[in-house]
């Protein structure tokens, strides 16, 4: 019985924009599933369910990748970059409108060595690095990330 909920879990989350817990119970039930809120928290949890901005100014819930386990961090940058590019020991990353501002701090939290501190607007964010050397590593574990799809 956990095992079909947490499938039917999964299939929401492929076909809807699911922002609250509530509306994953809702949904649920309509298949048949009789839960509660605490239920459907603890099922979260132990799937792995990360909850990211997103384009319509809220948050919604997501899978967690089926490759290479990716923390909430490397999850939202890979959901929301859209491009990349630096000079000298600046990079400029571009993304969503309304983005910016959880991919820079997205970037903050993971504490990669090169990152020294980001500036982040609406849609653009830079980021300063310690080195100059550092700018290609950046650019290419990025790069890397974004290509993992």
């Amino acid at each position: 019985m956990i095992k079909d909920r947490r499938r039917a879990i999964a299939d929401i989350l492929r076909q809807y924009r699911i922002c609250t817990q509530e509306d994953l119970v809702t949904l649920l039930s309509e298949r048949g599933y009789s839960v509660t809120q605490a239920t459907i928290s603890r099922d979260m949890r132990e799937m792995g369910l990360v909850k990211i901005p997103d384009d319509e100014d809220g948050y919604r819930y997501v899978l967690p990748d089926d490759g290479r386990s990716l923390s909430k961090e490397e999850h939202i940058i890979r959901e929301f970059v859209v491009g990349a590019e630096g000079s000298g020991n600046l990079i400029v990353i571009k993304t969503m409108p309304g983005a910016a501002q959880g991919v820079g701090a997205a970037f903050d939290m993971l504490c990669w060595s090169e990152v020294m501190g980001t500036i982040a607007g609406d849609d653009t964010i830079f980021i300063a690095l310690r080195t100059l050397e550092d700018l290609r590593a950046l650019l290419d574990r990025i790069k890397d990330l974004l290509e993992e799809y």
